[in-house]
């Protein structure tokens, strides 16, 4: 099974651009994809959402794009909602309708799956973009 990174290359991107370019301020779509290990066209098509959710603006031909607010007022939660917004569980509902656990399991487990949807956003609200930067750099820092 593929587990989509988008997410995790989102918070990537910004937190790159953010930081200009880890001091060498080329903020390239290709210098980009060189610190994700990803192709140019992956970031370009992950930074068109992050525009279109109003987190980063650009223009087309002049590599510097800039984030739309300050750090502390994105959230991970606005970057999810921007890349990634799909439910993080999945309910099998090819169950077999003629059993009463295949019929009642669907519907138990979108109960609590609902549950841990609501509070993993709720933890992503409270982590901004800036705390990911502090910790990059302490991270730099260290090594």
């Amino acid at each position: 099974m593929k587990y989509s990174t988008k997410l995790s290359d989102a918070i990537h991107v910004l937190t790159f651009i953010a930081l200009g370019g880890n001091g060498n301020h080329d903020l390239s779509s290709t210098a980009i994809a060189h610190s994700l290990n990803k192709n140019a066209s992956q970031v370009r098509q992950l930074m068109s959402q992050l525009k279109r959710a109003d987190l980063l603006s650009s223009t087309t031909g002049h590599p510097q794009p800039q984030l739309t607010r300050p750090t502390t007022d994105i959230s991970l939660c606005n970057i999810y909602e921007a890349v990634d917004a799909r439910p993080l569980l999945h309910l099998n509902m090819d169950t077999a309708s003629d059993c009463q656990v295949g019929q009642a399991m669907p519907i138990v487990l979108d109960a609590y799956y609902q549950q841990v949807q609501q509070a993993a956003q709720q933890t992503l609200k409270a982590i901004t973009l800036a705390d990911v930067m502090a910790q990059v750099q302490k991270v730099e820092a260290q090594s």
